[in-house]
């Protein structure tokens, strides 16, 4: 269900990485011959990244493809997937950071939208959810600031204050720090 990496690189034309401007970026899932590769939402990835390892990505919610599980789309987030999602994209960083010099501090920053209505939910069922957690806000906007050192020592802090405020949004919905910790432990043992 977690779908396909943060910034993946296909080497398929019209799917691979190419040269804009001074950056490169790649629309993983663009229509190649008249055929898409998938239908899903999130298999529409669209990313960039520049010399200075600056990045920015787009994906659609996996909960939007899920109409075989009685989901509409725009209906319903999952109560997992936003940690696997920017936990992927924070790792990355980390990650990239690793090939320059001096690096003092990664800035994050994500952005959800289309949240209006939404509830949260549990699509796989392996967590219980209670009550009707419905977003009334559409967007969130989420910062934060973090050392290589921090993010390898401290990823589930750094993650779960990240992300309380967009789980708020869902009628005051407390993340439990537990989801957190094992959610990123099953993203970094490529438990899906």
């Amino acid at each position: 269900m977690t779908g396909w990496s943060t910034f993946l690189s296909m080497t398929k034309h019209g799917l691979a990485p190419y040269a804009y401007e001074s950056l490169i970026e790649a629309w993983v899932g663009n229509p190649v011959g008249g055929h898409t590769m998938s239908g899903e939402p999130a298999d529409k990835d669209f990313w960039r990244a520049s010399p200075d390892g600056k990045l920015y990505t787009i994906r659609g919610y996996t909960e939007d493809g899920m109409a075989d599980r009685g989901g509409n789309p725009g209906s319903t987030i999952d109560v997992t997937l936003p940690v696997w999602r920017v936990g992927e994209g924070v790792l990355f960083a980390a990650r990239l950071a690793e090939t320059f010099e001096d690096v003092k501090t990664i800035a994050i920053e994500c952005r959800f939208t289309g949240l209006r209505n939404r509830k949260l939910v549990s699509v796989t069922g392996r967590r219980a959810m209670f009550d009707n957690r419905v977003s009334q806000t559409d967007s969130i906007t989420l910062t934060a600031a973090a050392t290589p050192a921090q993010i390898s020592d401290n990823l589930v802090e750094i993650m779960h204050v990240l992300l309380v405020p967009l789980y708020e949004r869902f009628d005051f919905f407390r993340l439990p720090f537990e989801l957190v910790d094992t959610e990123l432990a099953r993203l970094k043992h490529g438990r899906f």
